[in-house]
């Protein structure tokens, strides 16, 4: 019984939050890559390699276990092309991580277990805005079962696969007529994965890091919600519950990072991030001899992160970092569901790394850079989300290590 509050708080905090740039695909996995501004496929020298790079898993040695928590905090703004505004609610979100690794003495082989969310949205707007019957609220809890392995090749180079089982949840919520008026999908999911990396260090001040993780499409089963409140008006479902289904496919996505080390006490790496956008095309509730679609046609994006960490012989280290992400979303399908702005993002931190101990905390700010939106679809009831975005987030990041 006494395991029951810890997982509820566990599942809740995986429960989402999304940077808003890239579509809804959460970066931030371990505080340490946070303080190196998120470059870290190439360095991936703690347990979360998991997530940025798993052939990273064979510089560990014996039994390793990383927990982390992301707390954010995000405000987005809306100015219709009247001048009206609208500000998003519920500002305060939280992702966690759980990172395992074990690396026998006498064998080249390493292994692991992550459970991570490598997506997430929680988005919510007034009911008197004016994209309702777009957008209302939108929650995606998805989460990863990820175990891996990681073969020791040689002192230069590392390779590592595993499986990941993907668990979804997803609830959308929009305006039909009138405010008040709601049609709800809420469903649930599984779907099967794979992620793959490579290191390779061809000089001691020099590694070259590569991560790769699969697509995968999630099929949802679960219910619509309907609250009519004006049923006069023809063409409205009328208020009830109903059995219904929906396939989300999700992007490919690979990392390439470079370290170089010109001391053991810096470390500077790049990454450069593609994600397969492109997959996210329409999207299709089904419900009886009823469907109903939403047309994304998103477009793959590049991000570029960069950072540097400086590391002291007392065990401190303190770093920080520069991130960059694009918009997945053209003008002509953008949906404030997801308020996808391209922005910087600016991250600081410090850790401390001890015999068996390890601790890194990280801040990290994103800012949504403004964006017009012109020409969007519109609603059955003639509504559209043209009008100015932008939007700002604020995450902490905490993570703690034991080594045994």
């Amino acid at each position: 019984m006494k395991t029951r509050p810890f997982l509820f708080w566990f599942l809740t905090m995986l429960a989402s939050a999304s940077i808003h740039a890239s579509g809804f695909r959460i970066y931030l996995q371990d505080a340490a890559a946070a303080q190196q501004g998120n470059a870290f496929t190439a360095t991936a020298d703690n347990p979360s390699a998991i997530y940025y790079n798993p052939a990273g898993i064979t510089q560990l040695t014996g039994h390793n276990l990383r927990n982390g928590v992301d707390l954010v905090y995000y405000n987005f703004d809306f100015r219709s092309n009247t001048g009206q505004e609208w500000d998003s609610i519920d500002h305060l979100r939280g992702v966690a991580q759980f990172f395992y690794t074990y690396s026998p003495e006498k064998l080249p082989f390493s292994f692991g277990l992550g459970v991570y969310s490598p997506y997430g949205l929680g988005s919510k707007w007034p009911d008197d805005s004016p994209f309702r019957t777009l957008a209302r609220r939108c929650d995606l809890m998805f989460f990863s079962f990820n175990p891996v392995i990681a073969w020791k090749v040689s002192d230069q180079l590392s390779v590592a696969a595993g499986p990941m089982l993907n668990y979804a949840d997803l609830d959308s919520r929009r305006g039909m007529a009138v405010v008040g008026d709601e049609f709800r999908f809420r469903g649930r999911g599984f779907s099967p994965g794979f992620n793959a990396g490579l290191l390779w260090r061809p000089h001691e001040q020099h590694a070259l890091g590569v991560n790769y993780r699969s697509p995968t499409t999630v099929d949802y089963h679960g219910h619509t919600f309907v609250r009519n409140l004006t049923p006069a008006i023809p063409g409205l479902p009328p208020s009830g519950k109903e059995s219904a289904s929906l396939e989300m496919p999700y992007p490919q996505h690979l990392t390439v990072g470079w370290s170089y080390r010109p001391t053991p006490a810096w470390n500077l790496e790049v990454d450069v991030h593609w994600t397969d956008w492109d997959r996210l095309n329409t999207v299709t509730i089904r419900q009886g001899a009823v469907s109903i679609s939403e047309v994304f046609d998103w477009r793959s994006t590049f991000e570029c992160s960069a950072g540097v960490t400086r590391h002291f012989d007392n065990g401190y280290s303190i770093g920080g970092g520069f991130a960059w992400g694009e918009s997945a979303s053209p003008d002509a399908h953008f949906n404030p569901f997801c308020a996808d702005l391209a922005g910087p993002g600016f991250m600081l931190g410090l850790g401390h790394q001890g015999k068996r101990w390890s601790w890194n905390a990280a801040y990290y700010a994103y800012y949504g850079l403004p964006r017009t939106v012109s020409g969007s679809a519109r609603s059955p009831a003639g509504q559209s989300a043209d009008g100015r975005y932008e939007g700002v987030m604020h995450f902490v990041c905490l993570s703690m290590g034991l080594k045994f």
